[in-house]
């Protein structure tokens, strides 16, 4: 599931003064053999690891995995925003030994 959340400024004031497990991350646009992608790299305790998400319009079928990636996790929650904000060191080094 992808979900934004726009905030105003006071109201960003007052969710980061409030304690939270935090994912540090950048969003790069990739277009790459006629498909379209949203690249994610991240950083902190998750530094080093990528992840890629097909954009795809109208419901269509996502065309098997790109050259560049390594695994397939569309289906698995561990990689969701929050399951990885919270894992722990020894639940981090398994996800991304899977994907090795």
């Amino acid at each position: 599931m992808i979900t934004n959340l726009y905030l105003t400024a006071g109201e960003y004031a007052v969710l980061a003064g409030l304690e939270a497990d935090e994912l540090e991350k950048t969003r790069f646009d990739l277009r790459e053999e006629g498909r379209r992608f949203s690249v994610d790299r991240f950083e902190g305790a998750w530094s080093g690891l990528v992840l890629a998400e097909e954009q795809v319009e109208g419901g269509e079928g996502v065309g098997g995995l790109p050259g560049f990636a390594l695994a397939e996790v569309t289906g698995d929650d561990r990689y969701s925003g929050g399951r990885l904000a919270a894992a722990s060191e020894p639940e981090r080094r398994a996800l991304v030994a899977r994907l090795g």
